[in-house]
């Protein structure tokens, strides 16, 4: 989709000429085990919205407590956290660009 996004007369109500192949970010994983990121956003205001909404899928909060011992609240928190302090908030969430095809370059899009 990045691609096409960028392909000439792919969407004919689209006058403008194409403005090349958009960066693609890829976001931390869920502990951020082997991940370095080069982006960060800060979600210090929203931290509480972000676990609210989690908090909404109770068959996958409740299976991972009960199959992994796991509090999965708890770890986003935490991590969300651990990445903060890389960058110097309260809490944040990493992502890194997707180099896979050699053309996309990453212009400061995140916040």
């Amino acid at each position: 989709a990045s691609f096409a996004a960028s392909v000439g007369h792919y969407d004919p109500e689209i006058t403008e000429p194409p403005t090349g192949v958009p960066p693609i970010m890829i976001m931390d994983n869920l502990t951020g085990a082997n991940f370095i990121p080069t982006h960060y956003v800060d979600i210090s205001d929203f931290i509480d919205v972000k676990l609210k909404a989690l908090s909404l899928h109770k068959s996958q909060v409740e299976w991972m407590l009960h199959h992994d011992h796991l509090d999965f609240m708890d770890m986003v928190k935490t991590c969300s956290r651990a990445r903060g302090y890389q960058c110097g908030c309260t809490y944040a969430e990493g992502f890194r660009p997707c180099v896979s095809y050699g053309r996309m370059t990453v212009k400061n899009l995140l916040p």
